[in-house]
């Protein structure tokens, strides 16, 4: 608690954090992909469905379009993932979370 009482609250951005040495994807542009996939199935796996997976990774002019939030969400073909999240693996996202906590 702060001294007003408050708990003290701090927010990082986990695109901010390098962890290109642990993914085989680029977490730059993805939603729902390795990275994400891979921290909650360290976090939550009961929550993860794996055998639902399916990657989509548009590329070139499309990948831009989605990553650069000129639309608003992906296609309706992508079930709402850009990237590989059949990628992901728990001790993926373990090594996330352990940088993430690093920089706190």
């Amino acid at each position: 608690m702060t001294a007003s009482g408050l708990a003290h609250k701090s927010v990082n951005d986990l695109y901010q954090i390098d962890v290109s040495d642990v993914f085989e994807t680029v977490p730059d542009f993805e939603h729902a992909g390795e990275l994400e996939t891979s921290l909650i199935l360290h976090l939550t796996p009961d929550r993860v469905r794996m055998e639902r997976a399916k990657n989509f990774v548009p590329d070139g002019l499309a990948l831009r379009k989605y990553t650069r939030r000129r639309v608003p969400k992906p296609p309706v073909e992508s079930r709402g993932v850009l990237d590989s999240p059949c990628l992901a693996t728990a001790e993926r996202g373990s090594a996330v979370f352990g940088r993430c906590i690093e920089v706190l």
